[in-house]
């Protein structure tokens, strides 16, 4: 808290107001992202889905007016870490693209990171920037009113197996003979790099 001593100029009578309490450092304001479009809802990590795009208005929540000319980064994550609080998923590699916004908060952001994240349930993050009333956070849900996973830029990532026999002889040609129990060994793969290591894959 501060203080801050009003009195009117002595041409004005000179009246004294007193020392007035006010606090320097107010909680930072809320935001709301409205009219949010997004996709895809489905994303193959070969790509073939092409872009991720999500554009949307980003508001102040109290009075819903625009926050201009502000910087917006938007991130694909995994979903399940994102809303356990694991730090760190806005790293470079994930980054889509950035976008600023116009004199109606408007963002229109399209783009892929360098590196996909592992097939299951992935998230739209964004990532707001610290400026004047506004202070750096990261967004999953459109305001603090609408939280949870349900309510996130969502989408299913997915990917194909491939499938690597490694014994019996013949590979990829197994002989089972009839009346026989024939064990047949190998293992799956996801096709594309990285995480292709199926074992490690939450079931999300």
């Amino acid at each position: 808290w501060g203080e801050v001593r009003l009195q009117q100029s002595s041409s004005s009578g000179g009246l004294d107001f007193g020392w007035v309490p006010f606090d320097p450092c107010p909680d930072a304001a809320e935001l709301d992202v409205q009219n949010v479009v997004y996709s895809p809802d489905n994303f193959d990590r070969d790509l073939s889905a092409g872009s991720i795009a999500i554009s949307g208005n980003l508001l102040f929540l109290d009075n819903q007016t625009a926050i201009e000319q502000h910087n917006i980064r938007a991130f694909l994550v995994p979903l399940v870490d994102a809303f356990n609080g694991v730090s760190g998923l806005n790293s470079p590699e994930r980054l889509i693209e950035f976008n600023v916004t116009d004199s109606n908060g408007f963002f229109d952001i399209q783009g892929l990171p360098i590196e996909i994240i592992e097939p299951g349930f992935g998230a739209i993050m964004l990532e707001v920037e610290q400026k004047g009333y506004v202070s750096g956070r990261t967004l999953l849900t459109p305001n603090s009113s609408s939280t949870g996973a349900a309510n996130s830029w969502w989408m299913n990532i997915t990917d194909d197996a491939t499938v690597n026999h490694t014994s019996p002889s013949a590979i990829n040609a197994p002989i089972v003979g009839a009346g026989a129990t024939t064990i047949i060994e190998g293992f799956i793969a996801y096709e594309q790099e990285p995480f292709s290591d199926a074992s490690l894959v939450v079931n999300s």
